[in-house]
């Protein structure tokens, strides 16, 4: 698991190939005209106010539920409305955790257009499915544990649980006329882990600068092909209670040697990005700029570490037993990280204030704990919410409010 020194050159060939897989296409939300391009603004009648389902499509004719709600027409506002995802857990339950979020009535009080996607296993199976965004054809971790000292090959963009994500967000606001340009994301647990990723790694490949084409040959062409992929549009970014993380730490940073690995567990084998000069438009998070240094590493790290990711922890949540130990992940690289989820994410907020001071940029994260709370969703969840959309409660949430949410631990 320790770090390469050299970017292998089939990783290379993958990370052409995905960036040429760019063009979304196919979504639709149940009843609507399948004419209209995405993104733009349909009918507000398309989705029926209070609580529902729409179905997107996610390619191989395949389509993901997703469950709603939608605040009254007198409480939406096209220009105005937040949209917020909610992302479940290992147990791919999202219809507690649409539960769990409706369960206070911060969401109906807030007026809030909240998603909760069912990113099932049929759809994106196991680990590599869902925390991993089904980003690669095999589960990176599982992959070094079989020795391999290089990545697994990338799956055509279209078909990961990243770009479902962004196709959710284009399907949702034409269904209700929004006009909206970005979205708020909260992941708990295995969710978390789902949310760094994909700010990690979508965010990374798709945020090029169309306007930026200095590179040549395969380079070049990766550059065009990346300007027509949407760019993370997530405007906040909350990661709560995650079982491990990737971190950003790589073999030239300031880091403890003992405590750097490859892809998965750190951003070594990571293959270079093309170069960016602005933005790229569009809202939400743009890919900073300067990207450069030593490999693809630490154009990730220093592109990571300025994104607006919330790093949200339970003070209570230090037993790895719970919510079962069957989902607790235990190697060398994992173990670096901390005895429990409390400790981990403590060292994965370290981590990335290191390599922001080390590479000069700016550092976007922040770290709250919330007190005698443990591995639960729903109340991490009320908590966030409280935070981001209301902010005269501090991020409080009374005895009274948490009383009526569930108090068994959520995966």
């Amino acid at each position: 698991l320790k770090s390469a020194q050299a970017v292998p050159m089939r990783f290379r060939t993958m990370l052409s190939h995905l960036m040429s897989e760019v063009m979304l296409s196919g979504a639709s939300v149940a009843g609507a005209s399948h004419g209209r391009p995405l993104g733009t603004p349909g009918p507000a009648s398309m989705l029926v106010a209070g609580r529902g389902t729409l179905s997107v499509e996610v390619g191989r004719g395949k389509s993901m539920e997703v469950l709603y709600y939608l605040p009254a027409p007198d409480q939406f506002d096209p220009s105005s409305t937040p949209l917020v995802f909610v992302l479940h857990g290992a147990n791919r339950d999202a219809d507690r955790y649409f539960s769990e979020a409706m369960a206070t009535g911060d969401v109906e009080r807030l007026g809030l257009f909240l998603l909760v996607p069912r990113l099932s296993e049929e759809l994106f199976p196991k680990r590599a499915g869902y925390n991993f965004g089904h980003w690669f054809v095999e589960d990176c971790a599982r992959w070094h544990e079989r020795g391999k000292s290089e990545l697994p090959d990338a799956r055509p963009i279209e078909e990961t649980a990243f770009a479902a994500l962004e196709r959710t967000f284009d399907v949702a606001r034409a269904a209700v006329g929004s006009q909206a340009t970005t979205y708020t994301l909260f992941g708990h647990s295995a969710g978390a882990q789902f949310a760094h990723r994909f700010a990690l790694l979508y965010g990374g490949v798709a945020a090029r600068s169309p306007s930026s084409l200095e590179a040549k040959g395969a380079w070049q062409q990766q550059q065009m092909a990346a300007s027509s992929l949407p760019p993370l549009r997530a405007s906040r970014i909350v990661c709560a209670n995650a079982g491990w993380y990737t971190m950003p730490t790589f073999s030239t940073g300031p880091f403890d040697p003992c405590k750097v690995f490859s892809f998965p567990y750190g951003l070594d084998l990571l293959p270079p990005l093309p170069s960016v000069a602005d933005g790229g438009g569009g809202g939400g998070i743009a890919c900073p700029t300067g990207a450069g240094g030593h490999g693809g590493a630490e154009q990730f790290a220093r592109a990571f570490v300025q994104l607006p990711l919330l790093v949200l922890l339970g003070e209570s949540d230090t037993d790895p037993a719970k919510p079962s130990l069957d989902l607790w992940h235990s190697c060398p690289g994992s173990d670096a990280q901390g005895p429990h989820r409390l400790a981990r994410g403590h060292s994965f907020f370290e981590a990335g204030q290191t390599a922001a001071r080390a590479l000069g940029v700016p550092f976007g994260w922040q770290l709250k704990t919330v007190p005698g709370v443990g591995h639960s969703g729903g109340k991490m969840l009320a908590v966030a919410l409280r935070m981001l959309f209301d902010p005269e409660a501090c991020g409080e949430v009374d005895g009274s409010a948490l009383h009526s949410l569930c108090s068994a631990d959520l995966a």
